[in-house]
């Protein structure tokens, strides 16, 4: 197997997980609202929170995967979702448990741009393009 298809296998399958993840929350909503005793606008604030974080970083996760690189930014997206997954599993019932769901927007979108980047190649080289602007070098 290349390393171009263990990358391609590897974002398939981060971006199933984070895609996954929206599904199941709205899937376990009647049972979240059940078993952690949340009203129905504690249960829309957590899940707004999730989203909009989520909407947020994934238009911040371009700029972190330029300036960090996009496989230090994937692989903190995915360990800050992860991270913020298992605090929301062991948490107390209630409300405090669902205080993670930013951070866990915040982990699901980061990895988004940089899984684009790989996929697509690397970034054109703007250094290049800016030297032929200026014109030939003295």
């Amino acid at each position: 197997m290349s390393d171009l298809t263990a990358v391609l296998i590897a974002c398939c399958l981060a971006m199933l997980a984070v895609g996954d993840n929206s599904t199941a929350i709205m899937a376990a909503l009647p049972a979240m609202t059940d078993n952690l005793h949340l009203s129905a606008a504690q249960v829309e604030l957590v899940v707004n929170a999730y989203l909009l974080a989520a909407a947020v970083f994934i238009i911040l996760g371009g700029e972190a995967a330029d300036r960090f690189g996009a496989r230090n930014s994937s692989t903190f997206g995915i360990g800050l979702f992860a991270l913020a997954s298992l605090l929301i599993a062991l948490g107390p019932t209630g409300i405090v448990s669902l205080l993670p769901a930013p951070c866990r927007g915040w982990g699901g979108a980061l990895p988004w741009p940089a899984h684009w980047r790989r996929c697509r190649g690397p970034p054109p080289d703007l250094s290049r393009r800016s030297r032929s602007a200026r014109g030939p070098a003295s």
